[in-house]
Parts: structure tokens; C-alpha cells; sequence
């Protein structure tokens, strides 16, 4: 939307020697011509109505969507198999770990034959 062009009543003088109420260009004026004012209303009722007409249309979009048949189970497989990935991910991050700790060969051995007694 293009602003209006605005104005202001012209002083008294300018009254006097033209005669009648003349309208001076100001871009802080308080006066509209009733043609820019009434397209410009014209372009808020039809933004108006169209903002309406997006929020009828849209109105499913904000509304939950069920997961297609057969893809509730699905997600839950996938969810437990990476609950068993992760646990295996951690159970080697904790054998990595103590093995980076152990000092000598003699170590592991030791480490090996004290688990099987």
C-alpha cells in the first residue's frame, strides 16, 4: 500500500487572498483526500476478508494429524531398537574404557582369570 499524499489547511493568509478553506501538501498533515481514504479502506476490508478466508483454509494445519495404519507400531519398534542400541553402545564405551585402563598385557590376563574365578 502506497501512503497517501497528506495535508494541512493552509495559514490564514493564503485563505484570505485565495478565498475558501485551500488545502497546502504536508507529509505530517492531519487531512487525507476522501479518494486515497476510501481506496485505502477499501485495500483493509479486502486484507481483512482474505486474512479470514487463510484462517478458515488453514484451520486443519493446526489441528493433530494421525499416523498413517501400521506406522504406530512401527515407531515403537524403532523406538525399542534404539533403546537396545544404546545400551549396547554404552555397555562398549564401558569395555573400551577399561581396557584403555589397563596397564600391561599381564593386566588383562589377570583382569580375565579374575572374572572366571
Amino acid at each position: 500500500m502506497s501512503d497517501p499524499t497528506r495535508y494541512r489547511v493552509a495559514n490564514n493568509q493564503a485563505q484570505l487572498t485565495l478565498g475558501g478553506n485551500i488545502l497546502a501538501v504536508d507529509p505530517a498533515g492531519p487531512l487525507v483526500m476522501y479518494d486515497d481514504y476510501a481506496r485505502l479502506k477499501a485495500e483493509v476490508e479486502r486484507l481483512r476478508f482474505a486474512e479470514d478466508l487463510l484462517k478458515d483454509e488453514n484451520q486443519h494445519l493446526h489441528k493433530e494429524q494421525p499416523l498413517p495404519d501400521g506406522w504406530n507400531s512401527a515407531v515403537a519398534k524403532a523406538c525399542d531398537l534404539l533403546a537396545e542400541k544404546e545400551k549396547e553402545i554404552a555397555r562398549l564405551k564401558a569395555e573400551v574404557e577399561r581396557l584403555t585402563n589397563l596397564k600391561s598385557g599381564a593386566d588383562f590376563f589377570k583382569a580375565k582369570e579374575g572374572k572366571q574365578s
